[in-house]
């Protein structure tokens, strides 16, 4: 929704962290505005094991989905797919590399370097991102962002970033109301099976 947004121009303040489900909501934003130690990234998915009564990491096939949404919401905002890619999938490498006509620097895959014509031999590849090694959720600060391409800017605090956009008077903010609060914990697991298990007992004394 954030992505198709054509009536103002959408930027995500992140001041502390960004992960996961976040992560995804700042990608599909215009801008990206971080504290210089702000987090962004890691959007590992998740899915319950019945046999272990735990969470673990989705197979390939579940998370193969959110790795088609992240790419395509970093490149609707210009931002490197690759480096989305590497946010969701722990199992890639991503490579800064250089187009030897046109000196134009890019991130890429390793697979999308193996697809690329060999006999060509386009791409010079100059350094491999630490933050995105194999095994590893592609995780970065806000600085780190900036240099990579996924961050617009750093900023402070929020007296800052209204400077940087131009803006006079501060914005409405909407904070959480205590029905946010109510339906945040009537939607918890336990309290369900709680609220379950008090009306099968009310029932039962009414039967009674």
């Amino acid at each position: 929704m954030l992505r198709d947004v054509d009536w103002a121009r959408t930027v995500a303040f992140i001041h502390d962290r960004a992960l996961s489900g976040a992560a995804m909501t700042a990608m599909g934003c215009d801008d990206i505005v971080m504290k210089p130690h702000a987090r962004l990234g890691d959007v590992g998915v998740l899915a319950f094991d019945p046999m272990a009564e735990a969470f673990r990491f989705a197979p390939q096939k579940l998370y193969s989905d959110v790795v088609t949404t992240m790419r395509s919401l970093a490149a609707a905002k210009r931002r490197p797919e690759a480096l989305a890619e590497a946010m969701v999938d722990k199992s890639i490498e991503v490579f800064r590399v250089r187009d030897r006509r046109t000196g134009e620097e890019k991130y890429m895959t390793e697979k999308e370097l193996a697809a690329a014509d060999p006999q060509v031999n386009r791409w010079e590849r100059l350094n491999l991102v630490v933050e995105a090694e194999d095994d590893r959720f592609l995780d970065v600060t806000g600085t780190r962002a900036v240099e990579l391409g996924l961050a617009q800017a750093t900023v402070d605090d929020f007296a800052q970033l209204l400077e940087l956009y131009h803006i006079d008077a501060r914005p409405e903010e909407l904070q959480q109301t205590w029905v946010d609060s109510v339906v945040f914990y009537l939607n918890q697991p336990w309290v369900t099976a709680l609220l379950f298990i008090v009306g099968r007992i009310a029932l039962y004394g009414e039967l009674q």
